[in-house]
């Protein structure tokens, strides 16, 4: 499966890691899916230096941006931190997260400890 995830009781936190190729359908279900066991509200910590071309268009981005952000409007979320290393797909990434930094936090890093240590000093509701 491209997205599997675990919770990490010890840091409350939600550890998602993306490989392979991935669809918008799957980030839906994947926010769908944490919604339904009731953990979107904590943080996140998404490892997408795994996924693989094709990446996903920029029309892909804003499509799943904007499910999300309505999704948003019933329960809050969590903040997110998503780790790539590739150029691209952390360009692509940047539309995702500028669609969605206003209605909760989320950043695109290319380097894990610096995206732990963002997720780390947000504030946890």
């Amino acid at each position: 499966m491209p997205i599997t995830y675990a919770v990490d009781p010890v840091r409350r936190q939600i550890r998602t890691v993306v490989s392979g190729k991935v669809s918008v359908k799957m980030i839906l279900n994947h926010f769908e899916i944490i919604q339904q066991e009731k953990i979107l509200s904590l943080p996140e910590f998404i490892d997408a230096r795994q996924a693989t071309k094709p990446y996903l268009t920029p029309e892909d981005m804003w499509s799943a941006a904007n499910t999300v952000r309505a999704a948003q409007a019933k329960e809050p979320f969590g903040s997110r931190a998503v780790v790539v290393e590739d150029l691209v797909m952390y360009g692509l990434g940047r539309i995702f997260t500028q669609i969605l930094s206003g209605y909760f936090p989320i950043a695109m890093f290319r380097d894990q400890d610096t995206a732990e240590k963002w997720l780390a000093a947000q504030p946890v509701y």
